[in-house]
């Protein structure tokens, strides 16, 4: 692999020769190995938005059949919805920089260990929370953008539906390109923030320049992501209907027994799964990251930040070649 030129202002927009697929395979290993950081991959795909979206779309217990809930009650679940909300975002947020933290640290030779990962996630803890709220912002604002010309010609009735399809074509694959841009800068400014420990502005700037300049590889990295999580996706869902015929005969004989067989059955298959996923998601996009930026990057970051690039949590990490991914597993 040739050298990684610096990515200054100038840097020149091609396609990086990296090799996605062994970042594909050194991720698996990692996330096999490591399994213990499967409590943080769990967390680190799990956010309040499923949350949210549950309360959305299920009507709580409390108001079944209720047209006029007791207030008390109302107000006690939606505390606690909101409790438990900020406590999977703070879980979340944490859960996700010591996933990268972790995967970097491997990657140059170390190894991870789930105390300092979390130790590095609730330092990292408010930096990665600004860069979720700068990118759930820079999101909205820029949907609105698109949106608001291609609703408004809608208040003209039938006329204003054809307006609205054209501006809509037209707007899509700016649209498009802006979300890549977007997720590509906060994917790439949260690993600066971790590994390199740029500050927040830093960082920002550090993952746009990146996404800017190596776009082309970034996309490509993102379909063999994409084509990754379709083959956990299927998986999974095999999994879970392999398990579901044996029980759907037993909750037509009884149904008391389906639901305790059921929910820990699925609490087996599912908890694993998305922790293994999201372990192995999280150390795949930063090998890309670690081989997109550079060693120079990596130094002018650590001149423009806060300190060195020093290994995550404080721990040294041994010189020579990377560690085995594949040996000692747990």
């Amino acid at each position: 692999m040739r050298a990684v030129e610096r990515l200054g202002d100038g840097a020149v927009n091609e396609p990086h020769r990296i090799d996605h697929w062994d970042a594909l395979g050194r991720s698996v290993r990692f996330a096999w190995k490591h399994k213990v950081l499967w409590i943080l991959g769990f967390f680190a795909s799990v956010s309040g938005q499923n949350l949210l979206s549950w309360v959305q779309e299920e009507e709580p217990p409390f108001l079944h059949g209720r047209l006029f809930p007791r207030l008390e009650v109302v107000a006690a679940v939606v505390a606690v919805l909101v409790l438990v909300w900020i406590g999977l975002v703070v879980l979340n947020t944490i859960a996700r920089a010591g996933l990268i933290a972790s995967s970097a640290e491997a990657d140059r030779g170390g190894s991870p260990a789930f105390e300092r990962a979390i130790g590095t996630g609730i330092r990292a803890f408010l930096g990665m929370f600004a860069l979720l709220i700068v990118g759930a912002v820079l999101g909205v604002a820029g949907t609105l953008v698109c949106a608001v010309p291609v609703v408004l010609p809608l208040a003209a009735g039938a006329p204003g539906i054809v307006i609205a399809v054209l501006i809509g074509a037209i707007l899509f694959l700016p649209y498009l390109a802006f979300v890549f841009a977007l997720t590509f800068t906060i994917t790439f400014a949260e690993r600066a923030l971790v590994v390199d420990r740029m500050s927040i502005l830093d960082s920002l700037a550090a993952g746009w320049r990146l996404a800017r300049a190596r776009y082309l590889t970034a996309l490509v990295a993102w379909l063999v992501a994409l084509l990754a999580g379709i083959v956990y996706g299927v998986g999974l869902v095999l999994a879970l209907v392999v398990l579901a015929v044996p029980l759907v005969f037993v909750w037509f004989a009884n149904k008391a027994l389906a639901l305790i067989l059921g929910i820990p059955l699925l609490v087996i298959v599912v908890f694993p799964a998305t922790g293994a996923y999201g372990t192995f998601i999280y150390a795949f996009w930063t090998l890309q990251y670690l081989r997109l930026r550079g060693p120079e990057a990596a130094a002018d970051g650590a001149r423009g930040g806060a300190g060195p690039a020093a290994p995550p949590g404080g721990a040294e990490t041994p010189s020579g070649p990377r560690e085995d991914l594949l040996a000692g597993s747990i």
